[in-house]
């Protein structure tokens, strides 16, 4: 076994991804380095070397289907090691994997299959083909259903169209010549603001991204064990895959997001990755778990976190510290980290969205440090993170390198680097924002401060003017409003109006007896202590409550959990109009009002 290899020992020579997968396998073919769930709900682990050999077989059954260089072909598949096996193949033969969320829409997924020109389809399910248009459909040369979904010793493709191309043609040609310069994959942007773009990335890139990682997280090795649950037509979950190759860490897959939180402490992860959305929702498990623990159990929890609140920041200086976090941790915190992750975790990553810093505060006084990062589609590499060694909460990190990131005078962050994407696909009304000396500007405002940790204060184009001429930071806001537990999701809006409010998701099923008494709660604890933390003319003028939670299904959610914002106001476009209809009219003894069937506005 090689062990503890340094990033430039393990990418030497490697030009492109099915090198670097033939290369682990050479390194260590005995070694057990993937675990998936079968249909019967048990691990079946897989050695390196069955994963590469799996792998040439797949690519011989694509290429016998008319898969060749240059062709992109999209995978529209649950996170699975199978999805992983076919995108390697597809690479394999010199394709371009596409990854298709089949939760997306059926206009998102036809601007997506039509600019980045595919060829074929392969999904593990074909219920999910009911969202591709005839007139894309027409232009592919095979869909291929992945038969038996669940089995990754014996699966194999299955032509479900009617196509005379997808008739098989001859079993094997040479594996062609890969260019590290060659085009791997295509991206697409989450849509948060509109039609989502392609961003084509090299076999290069991912590379210099993979090392870039493997440097920043150097903790994670061949001995490490780690989860694939987020969707895998997403880059952040892949990019740790091929982290994962690289250094030989194993990797367990979880098809079911919802069920993560059960096999994690038998899968027992050396480092958990996940957006800010599931640790909120653990963070509301644990609450409630406290809750209803008996009050011995309860009073000791309280107790000892707000100790370890006040002693975690003090460590390196203070002696009584030293003990009291000793103490809690063997008291109650190691024991609620192994009961949710295991015994071997050493930290958490969180990506994709901000967290708020209320959050990430609580659990690092619970004994779990959750390490935020910041990365855009533009840029293959992380533009910063924070590290076990080197962090501070409520920033996104430093920057990785070999990123080189700055301010302009307005405040914008800029990289420069090899990372950052060439151009957008086909549409040329959307050309990259790149200054004179080569810096991509990433549309983020924020800050450095002298240590070098970045912090984000939100994006250009979300910041707004009220009619007044007040200009509005949602972001600063939303994390702040984002302190009171009642809420859930929140958004704030109100440009070209007087004054702006929040848009709220909370379950309005559990208050309808006693309405008046909780609103007067949430209001008082958002006016009395939470909106005393933002400036008088950006403070909200009420809250709409919405008892519907934002969800991908629903359209509110791109498929890594960020908030499609312009969405959800066209979405609730009446329950807005309405609310700023009423808002002037409501008075301090009717401080809350309903607007619609599932929203309620509250003045603050």
């Amino acid at each position: 076994m090689v062990t503890n290899s340094t990033p430039s020992e393990i990418f030497a020579g490697v030009n492109n991804i099915p090198e670097l997968i033939s290369s682990r396998a050479k390194m260590t073919p005995e070694d057990n380095g993937l675990v998936d769930q079968q249909n019967s709900h048990e691990w079946k682990w897989t050695t390196w070397g069955k994963f590469n050999h799996y792998i040439e077989q797949t690519a011989r059954e694509l290429q016998s289907y008319g898969c060749q260089r240059g062709d992109s072909i999209a995978i529209m598949a649950s996170t699975s090691i199978l999805w992983d096996i076919t995108q390697y193949a597809i690479l394999k033969n010199g394709g371009i994997v596409v990854g298709i969320d089949a939760h997306d829409s059926a206009n998102n997924i036809h601007a997506i299959m039509d600019s980045a020109n595919i060829k074929g389809i392969v999904t593990d399910n074909s219920e999910h083909l009911a969202k591709i248009k005839d007139t894309c459909r027409e232009k592919l040369l095979f869909v291929l259903e992945v038969k038996p979904a669940g089995r990754v010793d014996d699966f194999h493709f299955v032509a479900i169209d009617d196509k005379p191309n997808t008739q098989k043609g001859p079993n094997f040609r040479e594996w062609p010549k890969i260019n590290d310069d060659d085009t791997a994959t295509i991206i697409f942007t989450s849509g948060t603001t509109g039609k989502p773009k392609g961003i084509p990335y090299t076999h290069k890139q991912i590379l210099v991204a993979c090392q870039a990682v493997t440097r920043t997280y150097y903790e994670v090795t061949d001995t490490s064990d780690l989860v694939c649950w987020l969707p895998l037509s997403n880059l952040f979950q892949r990019m740790m895959n091929y982290c994962a190759i690289a250094v030989g860490a194993k990797t367990h897959y979880v098809s079911d997001p919802r069920e993560v939180l059960n096999y994690l402490p038998e899968i027992n992860p050396t480092v958990f990755i996940a957006v800010p959305r599931f640790y909120e929702k653990l963070y509301e498990g644990i609450q409630n778990n406290i809750n209803q623990a008996p009050l011995p159990v309860k009073t000791l929890f309280l107790l000892s976190h707000k100790m370890n609140c006040w002693a975690v920041n003090r460590t390196k200086t203070n002696s009584l510290a030293i003990v009291i976090k000793k103490a809690t941790g063997t008291l109650v915190f190691n024991k609620l980290k192994k009961q949710l992750f295991g015994s071997n975790l050493k930290y958490v990553i969180s990506g994709s969205a901000p967290m708020p810093t209320w959050l990430l505060e609580w659990f690092h006084a619970s004994g779990i440090l959750v390490l935020e990062a910041y990365g855009i589609s533009e840029n293959i590499i992380p533009i910063a993170s924070n590290t076990p060694q080197n962090y501070k909460l409520g920033t996104v990190g430093r920057p990785v390198l070999p990123n080189r990131v700055r301010l302009s005078k307005n405040n914008e962050i800029e990289v420069a680097g090899p990372g950052v994407f060439s151009n957008y696909l086909t549409d040329t009304h959307e050309q990259k924002n790149i200054t004179p000396d080569g810096y991509l500007q990433t549309g983020d405002e924020g800050k450095i401060d002298e240590e070098g940790f970045v912090t984000l204060n939100g994006r250009k184009s979300e910041f707004f003017k009220t009619s007044t001429g007040r200009r509005i930071s949602p972001l600063s806001i939303e994390k702040t409003l984002s302190k009171c537990h009642k809420l859930g999701n929140v958004i704030v809006i109100g440009e070209g109006r007087k004054v702006p409010i929040a848009c709220a998701t909370i379950s309005l099923s559990d208050h309808t007896s006693e309405e008046a008494t909780f609103f007067k709660a949430l209001k008082n604890e958002i006016k009395g202590k939470i909106a005393l933390e933002i400036p008088d003319h950006q403070k909200p003028a009420a809250i709409l409550l919405l008892s519907t939670e934002f969800t991908v299904d629903g359209g509110e959610m791109t498929a890594n959990l960020k908030l499609r914002k312009r969405f959800i106001v066209e979405k609730y476009e009446k329950e807005i109009d309405r609310s700023y209809e009423i808002l002037s009219k409501v008075s301090e003894n009717n401080f809350y009002q309903q607007v619609s069937d599932n929203g309620i506005l509250v003045k603050l």
